[in-house]
């Protein structure tokens, strides 16, 4: 009796993953052969569907990866911005795996793209550009110029010694004496 729940169970795996996987590999396929053929905003739009589909870190995770093989350099930051966009649960995953293995640079261009899409949106992707932006801090110290300019030291005009903001001086201003 046991043997037979126990190979109920392993069928059930494997019909339920089986599809799964196949369409993560038809998804990839598809969006790599759009690449191939210089068709960036078909690609871009089947980059979204397939991770609207994705319900797991491992699989969003997979398909990134898959997808970032084949797609040429000048699209790496907007294949992850599409991905990240549809699926934000996984926007964590997706990251992770997208600047995994890659260099110092393509880590800056993947995460600066992040960050200035995101923040067009910032509401919705609040704790995606905290994360981002943590990221950021820690690949050699980049921070996102949304924290820069907050800093008082960088911009006088968020400082105040005495309780009122000073303005920056505008080149040209004449000042009354």
């Amino acid at each position: 009796m046991i043997h037979s729940i126990a190979k109920f169970f392993l069928c059930v795996a494997i019909v339920v993953a089986v599809p799964a996987a196949t369409y993560a590999q038809n998804d990839s396929a598809a969006i790599c052969a759009a690449f191939a053929r210089g068709n960036y905003n078909r690609a871009l739009a089947l980059t979204k569907a397939a991770f609207a589909r994705v319900g797991s870190c491992d699989d969003a995770s997979a398909l990134i990866k898959a997808i970032l093989a084949c797609a040429p350099p000048s699209q790496v930051g907007a294949v992850v911005v599409a991905a990240v966009e549809a699926n934000p649960p996984q926007g964590q995953c997706i990251i992770d795996a997208a600047i995994s293995n890659v260099s110092r640079e393509e880590q800056l261009a993947i995460l600066s793209a992040l960050n200035f899409a995101l923040s067009q949106n910032g509401g919705a992707f609040a704790s995606l550009l905290d994360f981002i932006a943590n990221l950021l801090a820690s690949v050699e110290g980049v921070a996102p110029t949304t924290t820069v300019l907050g800093v008082p030291t960088f911009n006088p005009a968020n400082s105040s010694t005495n309780g009122v903001f000073i303005s920056p001086a505008t080149p040209g201003a004449q000042t009354n004496p």
